[in-house]
């Protein structure tokens, strides 16, 4: 399994590496949650061009009034037209001019663009890294890059950590799907089968969240090529040829299904179909391989339903728990124990809990008080995920905002081991751990500075090998940091006491030789949404700020899960300002201590964590002197309030439902960052919307713009810049787009440095006055 992590807007890999496809809870929410955003200086660009509100080069949308009541109050858009699939004319004619001003600014910052590129590129170069492979009971399984597409390997096992391509069995060449496709595409999921005599694929076909599966046969010899089936989200090996799979219905698995591999498509048997649209399905199996697991949740709710791999003809469904509103669960299994991690309790935080099953195959509806709890963390403390073996189980966990692992002895029942890590990692993420027997624990650690190291724990005597190639282990005595940074890099946890009591964590990162006298330029990271803490993986654009003398710092607001589920609880539908209070909390802390000051602070906040930042930019504009707003969910009111979209009703338990709830509405309309736009000195702003981004739509951005635009020209508030960068063909997360990774950063970049009056050629990199 894979760590508890509502990652509604999680940021992908373009290519998965070979998972085997054992029972992940992050997987499973993941999945689910992808299925569905006074300082009296002038804010300009750059000193040389301003763009202030006698410019007559400013684009200029068409405004025309649409009045709708709701509730018995009048909500007034301006930009509503801009709503639709198809692009209208004058919409065009407007992203035409977005378009003309930011190849302005392109063409101005190119060199900064350039630089950045090349600095990216060498980050990346020096910290590459050999993936760790799936071992799977006698063959070790791997993918590599090859020319312009990935190669899929097996090898027997003579070594267990054995990965060289040149003596193993290539069984997929990906060029066969951009083939197939027409374009590159993304591989999402790879599942093996338990005979290993099939690999299946799902493959991310469009940057509109479709997908397919595709079904090879692995057996020896040459692969081969045996089937397509579309519109699928997620896949499952039974055993004797038989396979599971979701189909999707719009932007949401819906139903579960029933393949015999060689068979045609059409006949095909429905197995289990979800009526509710809050809920998403998604399929995984136990590691023992006993039971496919059919996981049915919303954002709060659960529900898991088995069935038996080797005896499935017949057998009646039946939920392990009935489902109950807020309880969520989560289950493994092992030599006849079910294995559940759910916040069936009275704080509602995971523990881990266990169930006798009577006898093998045999389901029956267990009650919470039917169960005996394993484990239950301290105070303070949340379960992240577990990977449950034949002889013992594994914990991963955070003690606040740091990671340590847990090791538990099944037939005892005893705790074995607890595994401390370094301070300076901030996540931890279990890895392919996919035979049953092992007594190694495969992780990985990470942090925004830290590129992410493989790890293997040998659960009986707590020691601890790195993987330092692909073909080498090395035992260490302690977990220690190498961080991508070349001078010494310091991480710090703070805390800031929000207005209504709770301290909110905050991650900051920074050289040892900066100094907290208040001038370093800092960039503020946030999200607060689904229950997803904030995501502080590996990242070279991190890095190089880092390096450049930048201060960045992560803020842990309410509304994601950083500290537990009652987290999530605290900043989400009618208490989320609680996530916007914390934020300004957060930044005035960090202001307060020296780290930086508001003419020097930019934020940064992606799809609803664009929702966020604007938000905070409405309510305190003087705290920030720009702000990236990254396909951001800034009209949250317009878009609950339209149930045809595709992700409205499975949204309502994070926002509400304000067309059917007035006190939903008003709450929303309080904070919406669109509708609460008005005349005042605004950060510069770098909004970015993808037209092929199907969980945010498009117009949501280009309106926010248009009203922003509107407003400034209307106001003597006006020596700030405002771009509006429109990409034709990227996803939400940029996947199947035009713009490569680091070139998408060096733009970014590029408009920090400017926006707030930076040069990278002096020491601490400000232009002088």
């Amino acid at each position: 399994m894979k760590a508890i992590k509502l990652c509604y807007q999680l940021h992908r890999h373009h290519l998965q590496s070979i998972s085997e496809g054992c029972g992940s809870i992050h997987s499973i929410l993941r999945s689910h949650l992808l299925m569905n955003q006074n300082y009296e200086q002038q804010r300009c660009f750059c000193n040389e061009s301003r763009v202030g509100s006698q410019n007559v080069g400013w684009p200029t949308a068409r405004r025309r009034a649409a009045v709708a009541v709701y509730h018995g109050h009048r909500l007034v858009d301006h930009y509503s037209w801009m709503k639709g699939v198809a692009i209208k004319k004058d919409l065009r004619k407007y992203i035409q001019q977005e378009k003309k001003q930011m190849e302005n600014m392109l063409k101005e910052t190119q060199p900064i663009r350039e630089r950045v590129m090349r600095w990216l590129e060498k980050i990346d170069l020096e910290n590459t890294r050999t993936e760790m492979p799936t071992v799977m009971d006698g063959s070790i399984y791997f993918r590599e890059s090859l020319d312009e597409s990935w190669g899929y390997y097996r090898n027997s096992q003579q070594d267990e950590r054995k990965t060289d391509k040149t003596s193993a069995e290539l069984l997929l060449d990906t060029a066969m799907f951009t083939e197939l496709y027409g374009h590159p595409v993304v591989i999402t999921s790879v599942k093996i089968s338990s005979n290993q005599q099939h690999m299946a694929f799902i493959v991310e076909t469009s940057s509109m969240d479709t997908y397919d599966a595709h079904i090879l046969q692995i057996g020896k010899g040459a692969s081969k090529y045996i089937e397509r089936i579309q519109d699928v989200f997620s896949i499952e090996f039974a055993h004797d040829g038989v396979l599971y799979y979701t189909k999707m219905k719009s932007l949401r698995a819906a139903s579960v299904w029933r393949h015999l591999i060689g068979q045609d498509v059409s006949d095909d048997q429905p197995v289990l179909e979800e009526p509710d649209d809050k809920f998403f399905i998604d399929l995984s199996h136990t590691k023992d391989r006993c039971y496919i697991t059919i996981n049915v949740n919303s954002s709060t709710t659960s529900e898991v339903y088995l069935i038996d791999s080797q005896n499935q003809v017949g057998a009646s469904l039946m939920p392990v728990c009935q489902r109950q509103s807020g309880v969520q669960y989560f289950v493994e299994h092992s030599r006849g124990t079910l294995y559940i991690l759910t916040n069936a309790n009275k704080d509602k935080e995971y523990r881990l809990i266990t169930c006798k099953m009577p006898v093998k195959g045999s389901i029956r509806n267990a009650l919470w008080s039917d169960c005996g709890t394993l484990f239950t963390p301290e105070v303070g403390c949340r379960i992240l995920d577990m990977d449950v073996f034949s002889s013992h189980c594994v914990l991963c966990v955070m003690d606040g905002i740091r990671p340590k692992m847990v090791v538990i002895h099944l037939d005892s029942h005893e705790l074995r081991n607890i595994v401390e890590v370094n301070e300076k990692f901030c996540k931890i993420i279990p890895g392919p751990n996919a035979t049953s027997s092992s007594t190694a624990f495969q992780f990985f650690l990470t942090s925004p500075v830290i590129p992410s190291r493989d790890f293997l724990l040998d659960v009986h005597d707590g020691s601890i090998a790195e993987k330092k190639d692909a073909r080498s282990l090395e035992k260490i005595e302690h977990l220690d940091e190498k961080s991508a940074i070349s001078k010494e890099c310091l991480c710090t946890r703070l805390e800031a006491k929000s207005t209504d009591g709770p301290l909110v964590p905050i991650t900051v990162f920074h050289r040892a030789d900066v100094s907290l006298h208040g001038s370093n330029p800092m960039l503020i990271h946030g999200y607060g949404a689904y229950g997803e803490a904030l995501d502080m993986s590996y990242s070279s654009h991190t890095a190089l700020l880092i390096e450049l003398g930048w201060v960045v710092a992560y803020c842990h607001v309410r509304g994601g899960s950083d500290l537990g589920l009652h987290w999530h609880r605290m900043g989400r539908a009618l208490h989320k300002v609680n996530s916007l209070e914390d934020m300004e909390a957060c930044v005035s802390r960090l202001h307060e201590l020296g780290y930086s000051q508001p003419r020097m602070t930019a934020i940064h906040g992606m799809s609803a964590g664009g929702l966020l930042a604007a938000a905070v930019c409405n309510r305190s504009p003087n705290l920030f002197q720009a702000a990236i707003l990254e396909v951001p969910y800034v009209d949250v009111l317009s878009t609950m309030l339209d149930p045809d979209l595709p992700l409205t009703l499975q949204e309502t338990e994070e926002w509400g439902n304000p067309l059917h709830d007035t006190e939903a509405f008003n709450y929303i309309r309080s904070y919406c960052s669109y509708h609460n736009i008005t005349q005042q000195e605004y950060p510069s702003m770098l909004v970015i919307a993808s037209l092929a981004d199907s969980r945010v739509p498009f117009w949501v951005p280009l309106k926010y713009t248009a009203k922003l635009r509107h407003m400034m020209k209307s106001s003597k508030h006006s020596n700030y810049a405002l771009y509006l960068w429109v990409q034709e063909e990227g996803g939400h997360f940029g996947q199947g787009g035009e713009t490569s990774l680091h070139e998408q950063m060096a733009v970014q970049t590029a408009f920090l440095y400017n926006a707030l009056g930076l040069s990278m050629d002096s020491q601490h990199h400000v232009q002088s006055e």
